[in-house]
């Protein structure tokens, strides 16, 4: 390991980072079982059907938190200290891109490992580009203006 590194204490915020949320972790993945569980019979005009609301505000929610940590923690408190283009950067591909890889593409691997039939990805960010898209700028403008992060990320996770 790297002595500059275990002397700055980078590794002790990332374990007391990762210690913070694993209850949270934790909950929100008993809660997915369970809600699995209660809904293994919908069907599946049903499951897309909540897949086109859940997933709009998980992109929401992520680039509402993405975007206000980056803009409280690596920006500071100043409005505008940030610069829009990187805000924009942060906030899309850390909202967009990690629901696309959480709600679409690992969940089809899934249904590929089960050879369930009919499996595909559904990318939201493509094929509901005009739901999607719009609500990570509006979590991205809203996290610029007001950057909060305890319920955005509650909700997130």
């Amino acid at each position: 390991m790297n002595d500059s590194i275990a002397e700055n204490g980078v590794l002790k915020n990332i374990r007391a980072e990762l210690a913070h949320h694993a209850p949270f972790t934790a909950a929100g993945a008993a809660t997915g079982i369970v809600l699995m569980f209660f809904f293994r019979d919908m069907s599946s005009e049903t499951a897309l059907k909540v897949f086109n609301v859940f997933h709009p505000a998980h992109v929401f929610l992520s680039a509402m938190v993405t975007s206000s940590l980056y803009q409280l923690h690596k920006c500071g408190r100043v409005k505008g200290k940030c610069g829009l283009a990187a805000l924009l950067a942060v906030g899309y591909i850390g909202s967009v891109g990690i629901a696309t890889l959480s709600d679409s593409l690992i969940p089809y691997l899934g249904e590929l490992l089960l050879s369930m039939p009919h499996a595909h990805t559904h990318v939201g960010f493509i094929e509901e580009w005009h739901i999607v898209n719009p609500v990570a700028f509006a979590g991205i403008a809203l996290a610029y203006f007001a950057p909060r992060t305890k319920f955005p990320h509650a909700g997130h996770v």
